[in-house]
């Protein structure tokens, strides 16, 4: 019997929610793919995820340059107060890619992104000010690769 009510538990849908910093937002594709890109190389943002794929692109440039816009909400619930609004501004991150070909067996990657690009602050007053008040997280990779 416990068997079974673990296996029903342990199917169920939970609502998850989860606050953080970074935004896995390195390309159109892998967001559509659920960040399941590795393997795939079809667009130069395989800079990011598999630089050895950059030999399966056919042509001497490829680029992939792309802006997201991200406007979240938080709400917060404690014993103490039933509602708290995090106020949180817009991220935009930001990500550019380039493979070129130099040979036949020398291509070059480069690529420039924001994986941490946003903030959230809290009321003066709110239960958890000794804790966190204001945060705030930008962070940029510039990377260039040769093989």
């Amino acid at each position: 019997m416990r068997k079974i009510t673990l296996s029903i538990l342990l199917c169920l849908p939970f609502l998850a929610s989860a606050g953080g910093f970074q935004l896995n937002v390195q390309g159109i594709k892998a967001i559509a793919m659920g960040g399941t890109f590795t393997g795939i190389a079809s667009d130069a943002s395989t800079v990011f995820f598999n630089p050895g794929g950059m030999f399966n692109f056919e042509g001497k440039h490829n680029f992939v340059l792309g802006v997201n816009v991200i406007d979240p909400y938080v709400s917060l619930q404690t014993d103490v107060t039933a509602n708290i609004d995090q106020t949180t501004g817009i991220a935009t991150p930001f990500h550019f890619y380039y493979v070129g070909e130099l040979n036949e067996k020398v291509r070059i990657g480069f690529l420039v992104n924001n994986q941490f690009g946003s903030r959230s602050s809290f009321e003066d007053d709110w239960q958890g000010r000794f804790i966190v008040q204001n945060i705030s997280l930008k962070s940029f990779s510039f990377c260039r690769l040769d093989l």
